[in-house]
């Protein structure tokens, strides 16, 4: 009897055996779904999203690959889903409880990604909605909270009776994972190795200008908004002596509502409307757009003139512009300049490098997180980096209002430190025909919240007493501007910021005698996404959009005057040649080059299709058009839908 107790308490070779099967079935779950999430959050989802926009998240000072970023991120990952998790699953006396919370955390994660993403605006290269209102409807985060619920009771429902199902049910999501990894990193690798120009030596920016010659400048300011310079003269009525000579032009027309559909006919004219473009059916867009930054160099080079290129927005449709297109021809010399003057340069690589590596992986968690949990992983941009939060010396700008903000727009400073620059590029010669200048700057472009009222960038920004105390200077002439959020007031510093760094230039130029026989054309692309004057925004059109800032003063012009002529910027290669080359002809296209000034009836692609890395075939991606009918360009009603092509 001792004997047979002793063998019934002795469990059967067939129950160790089953005891073992589901001991070990239980870790290949585990394991399979934490190597499963690490690769879906920390390498799936990052690098797509970089694969997007390669050359936004590659420094001119440092140019490496941002897959370098991955590895981190791939980490992370790990540690929070194998290490940690693993950790608490063999501390666990219930491994199937484990397990089912990561099987439940796998497919909140996959619908939460796939079913429940919102874009809550435009982030900037350090992740950051800088102007954005980030909130989370109630009603997104119940029915968010109702299919994670369900989710839930389903997966205990599953495995509580048939635990296999759900032990190879994560395979083939680990495997597309796997595969659209891989093809992302490739595709990031082909993308980068394009960028291998900047690797080469650029060297120091000078801009030849000549005391007898006659000299030429196009300016660029990528974003700068038309109607906005009306308020800055009112601000500071002295804007009108420093831009003595200055015809400003209000009333003035982009043809399309993004840089690459606005800017090739502000540097080639009317042949480069998004209209004529598309009109080339047979050549590649990229091609016609470096067509159209060469328009103005070659002509000035043939005529003698020492031609300075600086910084044209997507040449060789690159991101960060590839300035070979301008080696074949003697006489024009092309620089990068952006990034390359900054004095904090050197902190802003570190900080970004330091937020990449932790804040691109709380950026793919927040991504995937139950809808009730992303402003607190959001964190106004922080991502819960005490670090960063209680610091003052960050590289990206946050605003609490319209007039308070911590931080500099690393952006900004990239850009307005070329415009502070300028006046120690400037070389001042004798003789020679002249120089003809052509340049963009993104100045206007980086919005940020600056110290008023001398619009420079400062770590603390409070400008609450200036404000109150100021706020009739956007009550100007007959197009108000509701100044209420930050969004709208940090595009205006920026401007301010550009237009005061120009004037500095100027001033010098007149300290030097260089000034008069100087003709200067500073115009946009196109305008802001705004929403602040009323009657001239709708769900489907914005013409504020399509109001770039033109002034223009020509040889020996004296006085500021204003001017509501209608506009286009596509008048600046005109604006340039005239008086200087005898019948100017686009030396690509033999057409004229003409100025169709108050023409009317204008034709305008309202596509925002912007990245190059996508827009890029023979003609642009259909979008909608719209044609101006009337007199008034920021009244809608001046405007007519064309369809879609």
């Amino acid at each position: 009897n001792i004997f047979s107790l002793a063998k019934n308490l002795i469990p059967s070779r067939g129950i160790k055996k089953n005891v073992v099967r589901e001991e070990r079935g239980e870790k290949l779950t585990f394991i399979s779904y934490g190597v499963t999430l690490s690769v879906f959050i920390g390498l799936m989802i990052p690098a797509d999203f970089l694969r997007r926009a390669v050359g936004d998240f590659i420094l001119v000072t440092d140019p490496y690959s941002p897959a370098r970023y991955l590895l981190s991120t791939f980490s992370l990952a790990a540690g929070c889903f194998l290490v940690w998790m693993g950790v608490i699953y063999f501390l666990s006396s219930s491994k199937k409880i484990v397990n089912c919370v990561m099987i439940s955390l796998s497919l909140v994660f996959i619908l939460d990604y796939y079913a429940f993403y919102k874009n809550y605006g435009n982030l900037n290269k350090y992740l950051v909605v800088a102007f954005g209102d980030f909130y989370v409807f109630k009603e997104d985060i119940l029915l968010n909270l109702a299919v994670i619920a369900m989710c839930a009771i389903l997966v205990f429902i599953i495995y509580k009776n048939k635990p296999a199902i759900l032990r190879v049910a994560i395979i083939p999501f680990f495997l597309a994972a796997s595969i659209v990894s891989v093809r992302a990193v490739s595709e990031m690798d082909r993308i980068y190795r394009t960028y291998d120009y900047l690797n080469d030596p650029m060297g120091e920016t000078e801009v030849p200008l000549s005391r007898e010659g006659k000299n030429v400048m196009v300016i660029m300011l990528d974003r700068a908004q038309g109607f906005m310079f009306r308020y800055m003269i009112e601000e500071d009525p002295s804007l009108k002596e420093t831009f003595s000579g200055f015809t400003y032009y209000p009333n003035t027309i982009s043809f399309g509502r993004v840089t690459n559909l606005g800017a090739p006919a502000l540097f080639g004219g009317y042949d480069y409307t998004p209209e004529n473009i598309n009109g080339r059916s047979g050549e590649k867009l990229v091609d016609k757009h470096n067509e159209s930054l060469l328009v103005l160099p070659v002509l000035f080079s043939e005529n003698g003139y020492d031609v300075t290129v600086i910084d044209v927005p997507y040449a060789g449709y690159k991101m960060i512009p590839d300035l070979s297109l301008y080696d074949p021809y003697e006489g024009i010399n092309a620089f990068r300049a952006e990034g390359l003057y900054d004095e904090y340069g050197p902190e802003i690589e570190s900080t970004f490098d330091n937020t990449m590596r932790r804040s691109l992986f709380c950026y793919s968690l927040y991504l995937v997180s139950p809808m009730f949990m992303r402003t607190c992983l959001y964190d106004n941009g922080y991502y819960n980096d005490l670090n960063s939060e209680y610091t003052d010396t960050n590289y990206y700008q946050i605003a609490s209002d319209v007039s308070t903000a911590r931080g500099m727009s690393a952006d900004f400073l990239d850009s307005y430190s070329v415009l502070t620059a300028l006046p120690s590029m400037t070389e001042f010669t004798e003789g020679g025909k002249g120089s003809f200048i052509m340049m963009d700057n993104n100045t206007a472009h980086s919005p940020a919240l600056l110290e008023e009222p001398s619009y420079e960038p400062a770590a603390v920004i409070d400008n609450s007493i200036y404000d109150s105390e100021n706020a009739d200077r956007f009550l100007a002439g007959d197009v108000v501007c509701n100044m209420d959020n930050a969004n709208t007031m940090a595009h205006y510093q920026a401007e301010m910021a550009a237009i005061y760094a120009l004037g500095e230039w100027f001033d010098l130029m007149r300290s030097q005698g260089v000034y008069d026989n100087t003709r200067i054309i500073i115009v946009a692309d196109h305008g802001a996404e705004l929403d602040c004057v009323e009657g001239a925004v709708s769900a489907d059109f914005n013409a504020l959009k399509m109001n770039p800032l033109l002034l223009v003063k020509d040889f020996d012009s004296e006085g500021f005057t204003i001017s509501e002529e209608l506009m286009t910027n596509a008048e600046s290669p005109y604006l340039a040649v005239n008086g200087l080359i005898e019948d100017p002809v686009n030396p690509f296209t033999g057409n004229p080059i003409v100025s169709m000034a108050g023409q009317g009836d204008i034709l305008v692609s309202n596509s925002n299709d912007y990245d190059v890395e996508v827009n890029n075939g023979n003609e642009f991606i259909p979008g909608p058009w719209y044609r101006l009918t009337g007199d008034d360009i920021l009244d809608l009603d001046s405007w007519e839908y064309q369809g879609t092509w």
